[in-house]
């Protein structure tokens, strides 16, 4: 670009490096993580963790600052550092605007990783030890459920195991108590396919299927379990639940709502016999409603009467 005064060269502004504004931005709101977080975890570490993560990622950069920021303080109240092993951060393309009048914009979304709920379960004060586990094909695997205390589980450790099949979840408590939750394959990738990350759940696409199978079976564990605030950290129970956005409900089907029944000619005729007021003197009655028709009643049978009394609530319903 040149001045037509002086002919000299002007050069363009240089736009700025979202990435280095995000590191900029993380690095001058330390104090206000080492607000949220738990003693045991320094801030200076949790600042160079994020650093290296917002750095070594392709999509981080490209999502808003105040998305970023947001998340990374519900990582600082769980005491979990976004290191891609106890939590990552993952883009997610959001409407920000309206259904008429959309407006789409790339924010962060913290998502809690398996090693990193293990570290908060073990904090919980409730958990003496968990542990997720996948089972092979040619897995010496068995289990009975309110009989066997834990599953049976027999690997083959340096032989050909076969594919994945499934897994498990074993979770003692400090009163004794032992929960167990098995899964197969299809209800773990059921669930992954009804996530925007179903990719990670296919072992043979995803490069850390593992991981969220074992999470998977974490969180369905979880709802069996005692719930208490980690003295060390954040909520375990509330840090599982962290990334509900990217899943569908999970078996729950939606309970269909009873049909609402229609007035037919039988309830109309009582709301009109309602209205009306009664008469003083039985005597006053008509003759049909004073003189009862005389039927004979059989066990196990319909009488006319009441054939006609069915048949009004037949008509009622439909």
């Amino acid at each position: 670009m040149t001045t037509p005064a002086t002919g000299t060269a002007v050069a363009a502004p240089k736009k700025a490096n979202p990435v280095a504004i995000l590191l900029s931005s993380v690095q001058s709101r330390e104090a206000e993580f080492a607000r949220a977080l738990p003693p045991h975890v320094p801030a200076a570490k949790f600042v160079r963790a994020l650093q290296t993560a917002i750095t070594s990622s392709k999509d981080i950069g490209q999502c808003s600052e105040r998305s970023v920021i947001l998340e990374c303080m519900k990582a600082a109240s769980d005491g979990l550092v976004i290191d891609n092993r106890e939590a990552t951060l993952v883009k997610m393309n959001c409407n920000v605007g309206t259904r008429e009048n959309p407006k789409w914009e790339n924010q962060a979304k913290y998502i809690p990783m398996y090693q990193g709920l293990m570290k908060m379960a073990r904090n919980s004060g409730e958990i003496s030890s968990i542990a997720a586990v996948l089972v092979h094909k040619n897995d010496l695997f068995r289990y009975h459920p309110a009989v066997d205390d834990k599953p049976l589980h027999e690997p083959d450790w340096f032989g050909d195991r076969g594919e994945p099949i499934g897994g498990y979840c074993v979770a003692m408590l400090k009163d004794g108590c032992t929960i167990v939750e098995v899964m197969s394959r299809a209800q773990i990738l059921k669930i992954g396919n009804a996530t925007k990350n179903a990719k990670q759940y296919d072992p043979e696409k995803g490069d850390s299927w593992g991981e969220w199978w074992r999470k998977t079976l974490v969180r369905r564990i979880s709802k069996w379990m005692p719930r208490s605030t980690d003295k060390e950290g954040g909520d375990f129970f509330e840090a599982v639940q962290r990334d509900d956005d990217l899943y569908e409900p999970e078996d729950v089907p939606e309970q269909p709502k009873p049909p609402r029944k229609k007035r037919g000619a039988g309830a109309a005729a009582m709301a009109q016999a309602a209205t009306q007021e009664a008469p003083k003197d039985p005597l006053d009655l008509p003759e049909s409603l004073r003189r009862q028709p005389e039927t004979e009643t059989v066990e196990g049978e319909f009488t006319e009467q009441q054939e006609g009394e069915e048949g009004g609530e037949q008509e009622d319903i439909i």
